[in-house]
């Protein structure tokens, strides 16, 4: 039921993407597991094709019905923008199509593909006439051709280049090989679309990770010293060749001043009050004592009664 009820989009979202698609083929799983889809997989492959066309139609009226956000797009750089395994699907019907009954054997033979290897290759999705005559029997081509009716008036390699360029391949199994991988890495490998997977008896999470996890980096990106304690191999082979750099060389000349010279604290105070060296240094207290005489002989200089002297600040004297 969970997969049921996620698998035409968010209600409160209102979006649809490549998450709630692997819902309803998630469910098909399970129901083929529980036996409801038949005992072999020959009837799994065409209970998939058929209802991946159902399926295709009811979500694409909704779609355009409620006007879905596309959850996750990658825009003209994605397959669709709301699904990607019936392409791949519709890929793997198209496989060895020479010679073949179209949808899954329930259609009579077609006399054109008679002793042919692959009668439609993957360029032939150019030919508009072509789509709009095998639409309803290949499920690849009816997804581009809904993709071409939803965008027309572009050219088809400017509205979708991933599509477009899918159609120099020499065949169907390299179209299906590398879709595969793209559901894999764009889809099965993202947290926010696998994140919302309900996991039980019949679809068990049992599987071994594929990747390495991801660890965090043990070093910092400033390696600090050279007997390797502070940084990687290279970063401290890189502090070790510069504080090995001659006097005068280009390294040396354009180093930081505080790269070599030590740190100390200062002996003074940032503002010395005293003139007997009590409470700063000796060049501090000159300094200080040296704005106080200037001060002093200012102050003697202003009349009184004059306007400066009235505008004086009450600590000034």
């Amino acid at each position: 039921r969970a997969y049921l009820v996620s698998a035409f989009g968010h209600p409160a979202r209102l979006d649809y993407g490549t998450g709630h698609e692997c819902s309803f083929f998630v469910l098909l799983f399970a129901l083929f597991k529980m036996g409801a889809l038949g005992p072999s997989e020959e009837h799994l492959r065409t209970a998939v094709l058929s209802c991946t066309a159902e399926y295709l139609r009811v979500t694409r009226s909704i779609q355009t019905e409620y006007l879905l956000e596309p959850a996750g797009s990658h825009g003209v750089w994605g397959l669709d923008d709301y699904h990607c395994l019936p392409f791949y699907f519709g890929a793997c019907q198209l496989i060895h199509n020479g010679g073949t009954r179209r949808s899954g054997g329930d259609g009579p033979e077609d006399p054109r593909e008679a002793g042919r290897d692959e009668e439609y290759p993957p360029d032939c999705v150019n030919d508009d006439a072509l789509l709009e005559e095998l639409h309803p029997h290949y499920l690849y081509f009816g997804c581009v051709r809904f993709i071409k009716q939803i965008k027309r008036g572009a050219p088809f390699a400017e509205s979708s280049p991933m599509l477009h360029d899918i159609t120099g391949l020499p065949n169907w199994s390299k179209v299906a090989a590398g879709l595969l991988r793209l559901f894999e890495g764009e889809v099965l490998d993202k947290l926010p679309v696998v994140q919302h997977f309900v996991f039980g008896g019949i679809f068990k999470a049992d599987w071994e990770p594929s990747a390495t996890p991801r660890t965090a980096p043990s070093y910092t990106f400033s390696p600090q010293t050279v007997d390797g304690e502070g940084g990687d191999a290279a970063g401290t082979a890189a502090a070790a060749a510069a504080k090995a750099a001659p006097a005068g060389s280009f390294a040396e000349n354009t180093k930081a001043p505080w790269a070599t010279a030590p740190r100390t604290a200062p002996s003074y105070t940032f503002s010395p009050q005293t003139a007997d060296g009590k409470d700063g240094d000796a060049a501090g207290t000159a300094a200080a004592a040296a704005a106080r005489a200037t001060a002093a002989a200012a102050r003697a200089a202003v009349p009184a009664g004059s306007f400066a002297e009235h505008t004086r600040a009450p600590w000034a004297k």
